[in-house]
């Protein structure tokens, strides 16, 4: 038992030591500690370390180290061993799923067992820098290696429940000012903005273009979050914009990145809005990781995870704030 302990608590001290060496953004890196039970041929309580960082878009990896302890006096069910999950979705807040496959030594004769597991769980974010979580997946442990991807009665198997708590790094302090609204979801290809350019009085025709197309994107108001979704049930964030752009003939890129660079870049300024404008946002200090549709009156129309809502830019608290600390640029498309 001592022995155990000291193995699993070199590991855990091994990946804190690596995640806070990296120098990578908080959202992108995390150390998340796992407990629960596994309900196979007997209960088994689960213990799990692994440092998680973002892989391409919405998927992420984890490489960790999970512990099985089963019954008091059952030598043969305890196990240690590596694992790689890959998750989607599994960005601090909402739901996600998850699956995942390992190596593990079992106690009592040294014997390397495969394991598997996928499922899905809903984590919140109750700080920048923590998130807290409920995981659920149907296990699989091949107890005599002779078919991984095939069950046999040899297997122990059955279902496993966790919380979780992750530590992300490099992550700011944690205000009402800074948190991170539960619905953001960062749009893909960042990029940099360009120097603002001189606003102009635009003609009544055009007045009414911008806000006819801001009309089409307050339409489709509750549509679900859908990343790549341009439409015909749901929308992610550069979607939206592309969709309400298009039903007026206007034909604009599919990405934030390519659409950053339309138009005109003009003043970071809420006087210097009107309707239509795209606004572009960063949650890193570095390229746009969100894009929105001006709305008037301070308000603009985005795609988050909760779906086609409307955001502030003046609400001097909550989430106002936090939008108005990462906007970044303005972008006039129609002249």
């Amino acid at each position: 038992m001592i022995v155990n302990r000291v193995l699993f608590a070199s590991l855990v001290s091994a990946a804190v030591s690596t995640a806070a060496i990296s120098p990578v953004r908080a959202q992108n890196t995390g150390v998340d500690f796992g407990f629960g039970l596994w309900f196979a041929d007997s209960v088994s309580t689960v213990y799990s370390v692994s440092l998680r960082r973002q892989l391409l878009g919405p998927f992420d990896y984890g490489l960790g180290v999970t512990h099985l302890q089963g019954p008091s006096g059952t030598e043969d069910q305890r196990l240690t061993g590596g694992e790689l999950s890959v998750g989607l979705f599994r960005n601090g807040n909402g739901p996600y799923l998850v699956g995942a496959a390992g190596l593990g030594m079992r106690h009592s004769n040294g014997e390397f067992d495969a394991q598997w597991s996928t499922g899905a769980g809903y984590e919140v974010r109750v700080l920048d820098w923590l998130s807290l979580g409920l995981e659920g997946r149907y296990r699989v442990e091949d107890r005599d290696s002779k078919g991984f991807w095939r069950l046999d009665p040899n297997d122990a198997r059955g279902l496993a429940a966790q919380v979780h708590v992750t530590f992300r790094f490099g992550a700011k302090s944690p205000t009402s000012s800074t948190r991170r609204p539960p619905d953001v979801r960062p749009e893909r290809d960042p990029v940099v903005p360009a120097a603002p350019q001189p606003e102009v009085e635009a003609p009544r025709d055009v007045v009414e273009l911008r806000e006819a197309i801001v009309a089409t994107a307050m339409e489709v108001m509750g549509t679900p979050y859908r990343w790549g979704g341009e439409g015909g049930g749901g929308f992610d964030c550069s979607g939206l914009i592309q969709y309400a752009y298009r039903e007026h003939g206007l034909i604009l890129p599919r990405t934030s990145r390519d659409q950053a660079r339309m138009g005109r870049q003009v003043d970071r300024s809420v006087n210097s809005l009107q309707p239509g404008y795209i606004l572009g946002f960063s949650d890193g200090g570095g390229g746009i990781t969100h894009v929105g549709l001006y709305a008037g009156d301070g308000m603009f129309i985005h795609s988050s995870s909760s779906g086609v809502k409307l955001s502030s830019l003046t609400a001097p608290e909550g989430d106002g704030r936090w939008w108005q600390q990462r906007w970044v640029q303005a972008r006039r498309l129609v002249n």
